[in-house]
């Protein structure tokens, strides 16, 4: 009876004990694990990040930024020197405040640099950075500027389409000198004179008359209307971990207008497929057609990356009105 009752009376001891015993293996476990993760960066050597103000939790140096930003970030030259860090929201930005520094990034060490920070509207509005502007830097990007350089850009092409060029020029022009004494918009007139010679370049004579009048001025207005989203400040963008949730909207409202993009270009590209070779001197879209039809394969070429090779070809040259 005695010996019963003393095991007992220690069973709740021994029950507590391995209790103890267990919760020290998994701080010791734990231990080791922090150890050996400590000793890992340690031998790495990660560098140190450039100098720069500090910031508040989540927000970062948001606060400290005045409405002129380049003069803003000028100024934090003088006390911090040419590389300045910031954090804008949780997402670190680096300045480079020094044009030999700029020369070594962008010139020098372009490839290291090549690769953008994607904006949550940006993806929205390039079918996934299919195009030439967003595309990471690869095998892909490099085919895309190949087929740019080689048939969008390169001297046979831009001297075949001299006269054509000279010819919308003269017709801009003329209509400018009938409007004498009359008050003009003269970017309405600069963008479709432009828009015409893109178009040209892009999909030769597939729209004419009417129908290219309509498409220009329908195009215009969606370009009009996408703008204001691009330019828009987006607190995914500051914020990555709320990009899923798109609080402003602003992707949802690019993803939208994007589409009616690429329903126009899918037109166009049908229009073009049921059309007869132009000769010997072959538009971009019938180039394009071509490598998509018997390009590389290690490679894939697409209808989605014509429609976004169109639209940064287009877009580009026409905001800068």
């Amino acid at each position: 009876m005695i010996p019963k009752a003393l095991s007992r009376l220690w069973e709740p001891s021994n029950q507590a004990d391995e209790y103890t015993t267990t919760i020290s293996m998994l701080l010791l476990a734990l231990c080791v694990i922090l150890w050996f993760n400590w000793v890992k960066k340690s031998k790495t050597k990660i560098p140190p990040l450039p100098p720069g103000p500090w910031g508040l939790p989540l927000i970062g140096n948001l606060l400290s930024l005045e409405p002129n930003l380049p003069s803003c970030l000028a100024k934090l030259s003088k006390p911090y020197g040419p590389i300045v860090k910031l954090k804008i929201g949780t997402r670190l930005c680096i300045v480079i405040n020094s044009a030999s520094v700029a020369k070594e990034v962008l010139k020098d060490y372009d490839t290291i640099f090549a690769n953008r920070d994607i904006s949550a509207v940006a993806s929205a509005g390039s079918w996934g950075c299919t195009d030439l502007v967003w595309s990471p830097h690869g095998e892909h990007w490099r085919m895309l500027r190949k087929i740019c350089v080689r048939e969008l850009l390169s001297n046979p092409r831009l001297d075949a389409l001299y006269d054509h060029r000279r010819r919308e020029v003269r017709h801009m022009v003329n209509e400018i000198y009938s409007n004498i004494g009359k008050s003009i918009n003269i970017g309405d007139h600069i963008f479709l004179t432009m828009f015409r010679v893109m178009s040209n370049m892009l999909w030769g004579g597939t729209l004419q008359g009417e129908e290219m009048k309509r498409f220009t001025t329908e195009f215009r207005e969606t370009l009009e209307s996408l703008i204001p989203y691009i330019m828009a400040p987006n607190i995914s963008d500051i914020f990555p971990v709320l990009a899923m949730f798109d609080i402003q909207g602003l992707a949802r409202r690019v993803k939208k207008i994007n589409m009616w993009f690429g329903e126009k270009f899918d037109f166009v590209i049908d229009r073009r497929l049921g059309m007869k070779d132009q000769g010997d001197m072959k538009d971009f879209l019938q180039v394009l057609l071509q490598f998509k039809e018997y390009g590389d394969q290690k490679t894939p070429f697409t209808t989605t990356h014509i429609k976004a090779l169109f639209l940064v070809s287009i877009i580009l040259p026409l905001t800068i009105i």
